[in-house]
């Protein structure tokens, strides 16, 4: 075997659409604010991102520009590459 699940993560930004895919929530999973919740960091969930290099996100038409925002940040500081411009930490499918 490969020995390569850790390095995809399947999520969706509802608990109904995660359920369905047998995974998580993007909240959960970037550690992203819900509601009107300030900014989080992604703290302690940095070290889970550490080997993922492929975010597969079901239903992406639930989330706004604030959530990508968040999660652009989120996944910057977990892959510790404050590169310029977006989503350039890990591969994202939607």
């Amino acid at each position: 075997m490969l020995n390569r699940q850790n390095e995809l993560i399947i999520t969706a930004p509802t608990g109904m659409a995660a359920f369905n895919v047998i995974d998580t929530t993007l909240h959960s999973a970037a550690n992203l604010p819900i509601g009107n919740q300030k900014k989080k960091k992604i703290g302690n969930k940095a070290k889970d991102w550490t080997d993922r290099q492929y975010l597969i996100i079901d239903e992406v038409s639930m989330m706004d520009c604030k959530m990508l925002v968040n999660l652009n940040t989120n996944l910057k500081e977990a892959k510790r590459r404050p590169t310029p411009g977006c989503f350039r930490s890990s591969e994202s499918l939607y």
